[in-house]
């Protein structure tokens, strides 16, 4: 039977190392098998011996969910048990870890449940298990093993949703227990020390996106619901997000300040002053802080000299020239890469000594990733040589692959638009998304095109990455889940209120956490999309969630770190309409001093009283509503309708504008936003212009033409032509709801009308004062419509029975216009 039972054990073990050789390093890739040991002890008063041998334990993790584990005890005086067993973990709530496992259980087949919670320093679990017709039960109490081996080595730069790999067996999840355990056929009760593995991830979170791959992936368990547990105001904005190491918080500010804070509480420890806006998060590196600021330094911060010191010192400082936009990445060759705004990508060593540049043909405003593991970039005459590359996106449309020894082109993709977020890499595809909306999925090693996918809005954050699936926040609102492994096929697509332009966050029980700008944390199901849990915290969330140790961290626009822990009631609080710009109303005109060649000379008044839902401030009473058609081709001019001779004009500017003129009127431009109010003198058609100015003088320009409606259901004489059929643009339109200073419950409602009044198209939302929607053509079940004329009506309906409708001509033809 002993025999049986060790081949059993090897063949699971051998067969187990073989599926795990074939991987590679990636978010949806385990930590490399591991070995441990523990002295086995019998600490009951009663036992034969009290030494019985070593424990041999083994873990081969699979997926985050899958493994296979056993031990062979040693004995000492002739007792050698062998246990194997396939498991199937489920987080649950508050970090517990159940699992149900099936295979030899000393030296019996069986099966068994168990349950196991971290804390800081030791965790809590139980079991129950039956094997060759016996029962037991018991508790255990565990603490996480410092010793071990792990069989294979893991690939550099990788923290993965399991956490850091590179750590030591206790980081990977390796504990040692102390159980009590009951035979419930009759039998003693025993006290024994044993091993044992249950997934454990790192506790720090050293960067916005958590890792070099910017994957936004959490090795915690945090699980909704959540309470607030402390809150810490700072001096401005919170940008990016908050960093995590250890028991210690590190936050940057748009007052120019960086404060070190304890994680348990928000106790201060000790700020420091970098004199100038901290443009994104910080990067911690041990002890250190890298921080980019708006006036082009990237600054090298360290704690105070002496424990209990109030202020950090500085060490380093290094000019860019221009403004660092990007959050600084930390590679493990000690290489620090960044970009500025003069779209130079450069690499520092630790002293903050240049080690290369490179250029690029446009701002770089997003953060720079890193492949994981080595990728083949070049071969020498003694074979291929390993070295890191470096994924770096522009303004100019251009993802660019790097050499990360000396910053050398690898490769260059052209998407055809601006790239504002970072990419994001997995074990054999770097994913970039363009302005536009298109998502591209390119191998890693050679810049050829895997596949690419449509997005129904453009993305204004980066995406979160773990088990194959990729989850993209869009410029609308939206949060919509990718199966990486279908080309990436839509799964879900859920509407948040307010629009997303931070990544999200997923943790390794299986929650994604957004922060909206409508001053809304939601917490998703990854599965399915479902929200099943949402807070309003009243301001505008500028910063990426951190999710680690314990806990949920997280900035608002207002200058305050919130902090969560699991727990509380089950609610979804009803958002707050925010504007879109982040900023409070404000009855006060203040004043803009471009850098550079303007136009405008040394200051600008800027209009910046803005009112609810991003649209400025109008007269008390019913909602003012407007519709915005905007088709593909770019030789139609949008067509607005507005009910009132006074509409908004808002949303996402240039990452390059730092001034917005609405028919010559200036406007600031904060978060990539920007919101205006146009009056008209009545009804009417009125030409509208909007002029995007860089700090170098530079203007892009856009029009629209604003039909303003002069009865209750005001209809546009300017129709907008969609040809399905025709190559090129053309091919669909896109239609912005907009409902001013709109408090009652009410639903927005879209439908595409044919000419005998029956909707062929409908959309319909309850929960934002501003939505857009995308018509191709298409009818309710996907088929194509036929040609004629259409209408788009917006209705806007209250609980009461009350409604408003706009109507905008469509004229569909598959030929072309």
């Amino acid at each position: 039977m002993r025999q049986s039972c060790l081949a059993a054990l090897l063949l699971a073990a051998s067969t187990c190392l073989l599926t795990a050789g074939w991987c590679q390093s990636g978010q949806s890739t385990p930590p490399p098998p591991m070995v441990f040991a523990i002295p086995r002890v019998q600490l009951n008063s009663d036992a034969d011996h009290f030494l019985e041998g070593v424990d041999l334990g083994f873990a081969v993790p699979l997926t985050t969910r899958h493994s296979v584990t056993g031990s062979y005890i040693l004995g000492f005086h002739g007792d050698n048990d062998i246990t194997a067993t396939y498991n199937y973990d489920m987080p649950w709530r508050k970090g517990i870890r159940a699992r149900a496992s099936a295979g030899m259980i000393d030296d019996e087949f069986g099966v068994g449940l168990s349950a196991h919670q971290f804390k800081q320093d030791f965790g809590t679990g139980a079991f129950l298990q039956t094997a060759g017709g016996e029962f037991r039960a018991g508790v255990f109490l565990s603490t996480p093993l410092s010793w071990g081996t792990k069989v294979a080595k893991p690939k550099a730069e990788r923290a993965t949703a399991w956490g850091d790999t590179s750590g030591d067996v206790g980081d990977m999840g390796a504990i040692a227990t102390v159980a009590a355990r009951k035979d419930l056929d009759g039998g003693g009760t025993s006290l024994v020390t044993a091993t044992a593995w249950y997934p454990r991830g790192t506790a720090n979170w050293s960067r916005m996106g958590q890792d070099a791959q910017s994957a936004a992936a959490s090795a915690s368990d945090f699980a909704p619901p959540a309470k607030q547990a402390w809150q810490y105001g700072v001096r401005g904005a919170v940008r990016g997000g908050p960093v995590v190491i250890g028991d210690t918080v590190y936050v940057g500010s748009a007052g120019g300040e960086v404060q070190a804070l304890r994680l348990r509480d928000g106790t201060p420890l000790w700020s420091a002053a970098v004199g100038s806006e901290v443009t994104q998060a910080v990067t911690a590196v041990g002890d250190r802080l890298l921080v980019g600021t708006r006036a082009g330094h990237l600054v090298c911060l360290k704690p105070p000299l002496l424990s209990g010191g109030l202020v950090g010192s500085e060490e380093w400082r290094f000019d860019a020239g221009a403004p660092v936009l990007s959050c600084p990445l930390v590679t493990s060759k000690g290489l620090i890469l960044f970009g500025a705004q003069d779209g130079v990508c450069y690499a520092l060593d630790v002293r903050g000594k240049k080690v290369w540049q490179h250029a690029t043909s446009g701002p770089i405003l997003a953060s720079p990733s890193l492949a994981p593991g080595g990728v083949t970039v070049a071969k020498e005459a003694r074979g291929k040589a390993e070295g890191g590359v470096v994924y770096c996106a522009s303004l100019d449309g251009v993802l660019y692959a790097l050499r990360e020894t000396d910053g050398g082109l690898v490769w260059s993709y052209r998407t055809g638009s601006p790239i504002l977020v970072a990419p994001t890499v997995d074990d054999k595809l770097v994913y970039t998304a363009s302005q536009k909306g298109t998502l591209h999925a390119l191998e890693a090693a050679t810049g050829r095109l895997a596949w690419r996918q449509e997005l129904q809005a453009p993305l204004s954050a980066s995406p979160a990455l773990a088990d194959g699936r990729l989850y993209a926040p869009g410029a609308d609102g939206s949060v919509t889940a990718l199966d990486l492994r279908d080309g990436g096929k839509t799964l879900w697509r859920t509407q948040v209120a307010g629009p997303v332009s931070t990544p999200p966050v997923l943790t390794r029980s299986g929650y994604l956490f957004v922060a909206s700008e409508a001053g809304m944390l939601y917490a998703l199901r990854s599965q399915d999309g479902k929200v099943l849990w949402a807070e309003n915290t009243g301001e505008a969330l500028t910063s990426a969630p951190a999710v680690t140790s314990g806990y949920l961290l997280v900035g608002d626009a207002s200058g305050r770190l919130l902090a969560y822990k699991p727990g509380g009631p089950w609610h979804i609080d009803a958002p707050t309409v925010m504007a879109s710009a982040a900023v409070p109303p404000s009855e006060v005109p203040t004043t803009l001093t471009p850098t550079g060649s303007s136009p405008f000379g040394v200051e600008v008044p800027v209009q910046t009283k803005v009112g609810l839902a991003g649209s400025p401030e109008t007269a008390a009473g019913p909602s003012a509503i407007s519709l915005l058609s905007v088709p593909s081709d770019p030789s139609q001019p949008p067509v607005q309708l507005a009910d009132r001779p006074e509409i908004a004009v808002g949303g996402q500017a240039p990452a390059s504008a730092r001034l917005v003129l609405v028919n010559d009127v200036p406007y600031r431009v904060l978060n990539g936003q920007y919101d205006a109010t146009v009056e008209f003198p009545g009804a009417g058609a009125y030409p509208l212009t909007v002029k995007y100015v860089d700090e170098q003088g530079h203007v892009e320009s856009d029009s629209r033409l604003v039909v303003v409606g002069q009865e209750t259901q005001p209809t546009s004489a300017a129709p907008v032509f969609l040809s399905p059929e025709e190559e090129g643009p053309g091919g669909s339109i896109s239609f912005t709801l907009s409902a001013q200073e709109e408090k009652r419950p009410r639903v927005m409602v879209l439908e595409i009308r044919d000419s005998t009044g029956r909707a062929v198209r409908a959309w319909a939302d309850t929960t934002a004062t501003m939505q857009t929607y995308v018509w191709d053509g298409r009818d309710q079940w996907g088929k194509p419509t036929k040609d004629g004329q259409y209408v788009a009506v917006f209705t806007l309906r209250d609980l009461e029975g009350h409604s408003r409708s706009l109507f905008q001509p469509v004229i569909v033809d598959s030929m072309g216009k």
